[in-house]
C-alpha cells in the first residue's frame, strides 16, 4: 500500500512537471504575455527556468542512461565547440550574451530526453501540449465568435505591446484572448483569430505543432474527434494560408497511412496538389505572402556572399542597409534568419534532424519519422520559431529513434493514456 502511494505521489510529480513545462513551452511561443509591457511576466525567464527545472527533475527521479551517457557528453561538447566557433567569427561583442543565452538551451533540452528508459515518459510532455493547445483554442474560438464576430462580449482592457522595437496596443478579454489583427476574405473584412498570441501565422504555428505531435503519436497519446474538431476550426479562423496548406499535408498524411483509406491516396494526392497551388496563388499576392518571397530572396543573396558564417548573428539588417541599400528584418520566417546570419555553419544545425528523420522514416518504412521531418521543414520555412524553447525539444524529438519504434505506434497499448 506504502509503495502504491509513493507511486502516485510520484506519478503526480511527473504529471505537474510535464504540465509546467508545456505551459510554458506555448507561452514562449511569441505570446502576447512575452511581448507585453503593461504587465511584466517575464516568460522567457520563466520558460528557461522551467526547462532547467524539469531536466534536473527527471534526472533526480529516474537517473540517467548510461547507454546514451557517451552520446550526451560527446555530443554536448561538440555542440558547444560547434557554436563557439560560430560565434568567434559571427557575434559581436556585444551580442554574445544574448546568442549563448538562446542556443545554450540546446544541450539542456538533451538533459531531457537522455533521463531515463522509458520512452512514454517522453511523451506525456507532447501530450500536456495537445491538451492545453486544445483548451487555448476552444477559449479563443469562444471569445472570437462572441466578441470579434458578434459583438457581444465587450473589451476588458488594452494591453500595451512591444514587438521588436514597434510598439502596438490589443484589446484584451479578461486576458484569455487579444484582437491584434484584421484579413480580407473573400471580399469581407474580419478579425483574424489570433488567441493569445502575437499574430495569426504565430497561432496557426502553435496548432500545427499540437497536430503533428498528434499525429506521430496516435497509438500513444489519446486525441479525441473533439479536439480535433477545435484544432482544426481554430486553424481556419486564424486566417493563415500556411494552416490551410499544412491542414492539406496533414490530410494526405492520415490517408497514407491508413489502411482503410490509403487506397484513396491516388485522388487525395492530386487534389491536395491542386489546393496547395491554388492557395499559394493567392497568398504570393498578400502583403505577408510576398514579404515572405522577398525574405527568402535576401536570404539567398546572403548566403551567396556570405556562405560559411553568413553576415553575422543580428548583422543582416545593418548588412542590406549598408551594402544593398535595402531594409530587412525577415521576420516572416527561421529559414531566411538563419541563411542570413549563421549561413551554412549554423543552417545545418536546423537541418540534421530534417535529414536524419527523413533518413530514418525511409529505414523503418515509417511515415511518421518522414511526416514529423517536413513539419519541422514546413514551420521553419513559414514562420519565425528558430529560437523558441519548443523549436528545441522538437529537435531532439526527430533525432530519438525509439520515438518511432513499432511498439512504441501500437493502437492496443494505450492503457498509460487511459489512466492518465
Amino acid at each position: 500500500m506504502k509503495i502504491e502511494m509513493i507511486l502516485d505521489k510520484r506519478r503526480f510529480a511527473d504529471r505537474v512537471t510535464d504540465l509546467l513545462l508545456a505551459f510554458f513551452l506555448i507561452m514562449n511561443m511569441q505570446t502576447v504575455y512575452s511581448y507585453s509591457i503593461s504587465h511584466s511576466y517575464h516568460i522567457y525567464e520563466l520558460s528557461f527556468i522551467m526547462a532547467a527545472a524539469s531536466a534536473l527533475y527527471r534526472l533526480i527521479r529516474f537517473g540517467i542512461n548510461y547507454k546514451r551517457l557517451f552520446i550526451l557528453i560527446a555530443g554536448t561538447v561538440f555542440y558547444y565547440v560547434y557554436i563557439a566557433v560560430f560565434a568567434a567569427f559571427s557575434v559581436k561583442s556585444g551580442d554574445m550574451f544574448n546568442f549563448f543565452s538562446r542556443f545554450a538551451a540546446l544541450p539542456l533540452t538533451a538533459l531531457y530526453f537522455f533521463c531515463g528508459k522509458e520512452t512514454r515518459d517522453y511523451t506525456e510532455l507532447f501530450r500536456f501540449f495537445i491538451n492545453i493547445m486544445a483548451v487555448i483554442c476552444a477559449v479563443s474560438l469562444f471569445f472570437w465568435f462572441m466578441s470579434s464576430f458578434l459583438g457581444i462580449i465587450q473589451p476588458t482592457g488594452i494591453e500595451e505591446l512591444d514587438w521588436s522595437g514597434s510598439r502596438s496596443s490589443a484589446k484584451s478579454y479578461y486576458g484569455l484572448y487579444f484582437e491584434l489583427q484584421w484579413a480580407d476574405i473573400f471580399g469581407l473584412h474580419m478579425m483574424r483569430n489570433c488567441g493569445i498570441f502575437m499574430e495569426g501565422p504565430k497561432f496557426s504555428q502553435a496548432i500545427i505543432t499540437a497536430l503533428m505531435a498528434a499525429f506521430i503519436f496516435r497509438g500513444k497519446i489519446k486525441v479525441t474527434k473533439l479536439q480535433y474538431a477545435i484544432f482544426i476550426i481554430a486553424l481556419t479562423t486564424t486566417f493563415s494560408v500556411a494552416g490551410y496548406l499544412y491542414l492539406a499535408i496533414l490530410a494526405v498524411a492520415f490517408i497514407f497511412e491508413s489502411r482503410r483509406y490509403r487506397r484513396f491516396i491516388i485522388i487525395a494526392l492530386p487534389i491536395a496538389a491542386a489546393l496547395g497551388l491554388y492557395l499559394w496563388s493567392i497568398k504570393k499576392h498578400t502583403g505577408s505572402g510576398s514579404l515572405r518571397i522577398r525574405d527568402y530572396i535576401l536570404g539567398f543573396k546572403i548566403l551567396a556572399d556570405h556562405p560559411i558564417f553568413g553576415a553575422g548573428f543580428r548583422s543582416t539588417g545593418d548588412v542590406f542597409l549598408n551594402v544593398y541599400h535595402e531594409s530587412w528584418n525577415a521576420s516572416s520566417n527561421g529559414f531566411s534568419v538563419v541563411m542570413g546570419e549563421g549561413g551554412l555553419w549554423l543552417l545545418s544545425v536546423y537541418m540534421f534532424p530534417i535529414i536524419y528523420g527523413i533518413r530514418l522514416g525511409c529505414k523503418l518504412w515509417d511515415i511518421r519519422p518522414v511526416f514529423a521531418a517536413l513539419s519541422y521543414f514546413y514551420l521553419f520555412v513559414t514562420v519565425d520559431f528558430h529560437m523558441e524553447f519548443i523549436n528545441f525539444y522538437i529537435w531532439f524529438l526527430l533525432c530519438m529513434k525509439e520515438f518511432y519504434a513499432k511498439p512504441l505506434f501500437d493502437l492496443e497499448n494505450v492503457k498509460y493514456c487511459q489512466e492518465a
